[in-house]
């Protein structure tokens, strides 16, 4: 199912299924359409590993600029990498099956086989009857990727030798909101500018007796870093093919190292730590995709390398023992890691993985206004925010170019993170860590900013306040990112926006290769609410309906949807998992501010059809709830500004609704006039000082 908004919010979270080789959601979003992923079937995967070559990695040489060992103990081709296998042959768990459904023993795909300290996996292999060469071995980790069948996987499983199996996951970007800039300009030569980004979380107050990340190894889990004039890149490796090769082929590597370490030398953009000394470990591959354990051998070299913090601007939807087992070390080893939350937008807890785990700095993003970014993830295990829309920074051309994302957050935290550390050296990674959620600028309510505003001048002590917004008024267009392949999207739209509906095409029965015709429906608690039948072919692989069946939400009542695929073949019907979604309120309008005096005010606004109750945000604090359309505010400061905003609650959820645009005014001073003194003249009523609208 896909949502897009039109006037207002959507929010997503993805659940995935009918696929082994999962794809994960992106950290960042795209203007543009973003670019169809391939997809292998069974047969191509055959004819692919008949073709693929093994060779040895050496493991000597340290790091030095351009040249990079690999810890893969055997490399694997980028087209090997780029492999996904269709598993939509076995139903989605809890589904109807359609009949004649084929065996899954058959299916082929690709798994992480983690086996216990002392047994030897080719043994292990062999008393299960598993002939298969591995197609990679971690020998640090002990863990082997192998193409398996369900039934392989299952004997695995039940043996004593073997401490987990799992799919090797797919982790892509897909979606990057990119105006990619030309050939650089004589104005960006000669000019160096200091991206908004820098000025939100107080970056541009350091001075030349700052360190701004001297000493402080990074590195950046990526898609590469190109060649640059304003980055200096000491290092890297080349994971995704076991080259010391770790140029950026797609973009979004070099954009992330540009906003964390672009040098201070009079050109182009100055990053967060200038002065940090840069590792491109490439990851992901060209088309922005690898494997779950292409970033676990990104985080061993890292441990090897002895780098101190790790930058992961990617996201992933499943958990895994095999990655969460070697960010704990990495932890371990005393190494900062922070990770992009996601672009799943608010819910409940839409916040992905890596980021999801306690070890990792979780990072969601803010606007220009301070507010959280709309494509933003946001949930319990969200640790801090920052900068993520319109940032500017290095290009892979060369040049400079602006993207929105979670993933152009991350790189602000991990550059504070290393300026942090360069003035406190001696200073335990958990320290620096707890300094900067300690300093940061509390923002409410924490599901949505964490424990705050990313506060970099404050941490080092320049200041000791809260920073203002760069642009008060700035209109955030961003939305949260569309799933992937294969996704049941559970998520929740604001009411009054279209809600375009459609979903990955299921693997017909044995015997049949498309199907012949779908319905969906949406229903209510008391009805269906909106239709359409479509007629095929509709093939395995495929999105439908195409386009997607339109539904028009402003008169909807709040609450829980159901969307339902039926499809149709010549000897029966299938009906798919319905997917479920919840409409919210709108934002309030109308909001003013009346009666403003030195210490008190009155607020008002338009009543949210269905909505009971309604929070009152001052200075993006919790100031206070409601069940009235309009409060008086008292025990204020004189003569100081205030920022208001209203929410309208979900009914169903406390920490889900819509909030009012920002009413931004001044208390009066001391000894002020009062605003304005009601003088009848003839009959008319005029006022002796003039109103002043907010």
């Amino acid at each position: 199912m896909r949502i897009k908004k039109i006037t207002s919010i959507f929010l997503l979270i993805s659940l995935f299924f009918g696929m082994n080789s999962i794809y994960v959601g992106a950290s960042s979003q795209e203007q543009q359409a973003p670019e169809q992923e391939q997809k292998e079937t069974t047969q191509d995967l055959k004819e692919s590993k008949q073709k693929e070559k093994e060779s040895t990695q050496e493991d000597s040489k340290a790091p030095e600029q351009g040249q990079e060992e690999s810890t893969q103990d055997s490399k694997t081709s980028e087209q090997e990498q780029k492999e996904t296998t269709q598993d939509s042959k076995t139903p989605e768990q809890g589904q109807n099956e359609p009949t004649q459904e084929p065996k899954s023993s058959s299916q082929v795909n690709e798994y992480i086989v983690s086996f216990k300290n002392g047994d030897d996996p080719l043994t292990v292999l062999k008393k299960n009857k598993i002939l298969k060469k591995e197609k990679k071995k971690l020998k640090k980790h002990n863990i082997s990727v192998i193409a398996l069948s369900t039934d392989e996987v299952e004997r695995l499983k039940k043996d004593s030798s073997v401490e987990f199996v799992e799919p090797n996951a797919k982790v892509s970007i897909n979606g990057i909101i990119a105006v990619t800039g030309g050939a650089i300009t004589d104005a960006e030569i000669n000019n160096e500018e200091v991206p908004w980004g820098n000025v939100a979380i107080g970056s541009h107050m350091l001075d030349k007796q700052n360190n701004k990340g001297k000493g402080i190894k990074v590195a950046v889990l990526d898609t590469g870093v190109s060649n640059h004039p304003d980055l200096r890149i000491t290092g890297g490796i080349n994971i995704v093919n076991g080259t010391s090769n770790y140029v950026d082929d797609n973009g979004h590597g070099t954009h992330v190292a540009g906003t964390i370490a672009a040098l201070e030398n009079n050109q182009g953009i100055v990053g967060i730590a200038p002065n940090a000394d840069l590792y491109s470990v490439k990851v992901l591959g060209s088309d922005g995709t690898g494997t779950y354990t292409q970033v676990i051998e990104g985080i061993q070299w890292a441990i090897d390398h002895k780098m101190d913090i790790i930058s992961m601007s990617f996201t992933g939807a499943e958990n895994s023992e095999a990655l969460h087992k070697a960010i704990k070390e990495a932890e371990a080893s005393g190494i900062i890691l922070v990770a992009a939350a996601g672009n799943k937008g608010l819910g409940k807890d839409t916040v992905m993985y890596p980021a999801s785990y306690p070890e990792v700095i979780s990072v969601g993003a803010t606007t220009k206004s301070n507010d959280r970014a709309n494509l933003s993830s946001t949930g319990e295990n969200l640790d801090i925010v920052a900068p993520g829309v319109d940032i500017r920074s290095t290009t892979k051309n060369g040049s400079y170019g602006n993207m929105s994302g979670t993933s152009m957050a991350v790189p602000h935290v991990v550059g504070a993170a290393a300026v942090i550390w360069s003035e406190n050296k001696t200073s335990s990674a958990r320290e620096i860590r707890e300094l900067m959620m300690k300093n940061a600028t509390s923002i409410e309510p924490k599901q949505e900013y964490g424990n705050g505003l990313l506060n970099l001048a404050k941490s080092l002590g320049i200041i000791d306040s809260e920073l203002p917004p760069f642009q008060q008024d700035y209109k955030d267009e961003t939305e949260p990112g569309q799933g992937g392949n294969g996704e049941i999207s559970i998520a929740a739209i604001e009411r009054g926006s279209i809600a375009y509906l459609d979903r990955g095409v299921p693997t017909p029965p044995s015997g049949y290769s498309s199907w012949t015709k779908l319905n969906m429906g949406v229903d209510s608690t008391t009805g269906r609410v909106c239709s359409g039948t479509f007629s095929g072919p509709f093939k395995a692989g495929q999105t439908a309906p195409n386009p997607p069946l339109a539904c028009d939400t402003s008169n909807w009542s709040l609450g829980t949807y159901e969307v339902k695929y039926t499809y149709y073949y010549p000897d029966g019907t299938y009906s798919m998992t319905p997917e479920i979604f919840t409409v919210t309120p709108e934002a309030p309008t109308g909001l003013t501010a009346s009666k403003v005096t030195q210490n008190s005010l009155l607020l008002s606004w338009n009543p949210v059809k269905d909505v009971t109750t309604y929070k009152i945000l001052v200075n993006g604090q919790l100031h206070s709830n409601t069940t009235s359309t309009s409060k008086k505010l008292t025990n204020l400061t004189p003569n100081t500004a205030y920022s208001i905003r209203i929410k309208a609650v979900d009914p169903t959820d406390p920490n889900a609704g819509a909030t009012s645009p920002v009413v931004n005014l001044t208390t009066d001073g001391p000894g002020a006039l009062p605003r304005s003194i009601p003088l009848i003249i003839e009959g008319q009523t005029y006022n002796a000082y003039p109103y002043r609208e907010y």
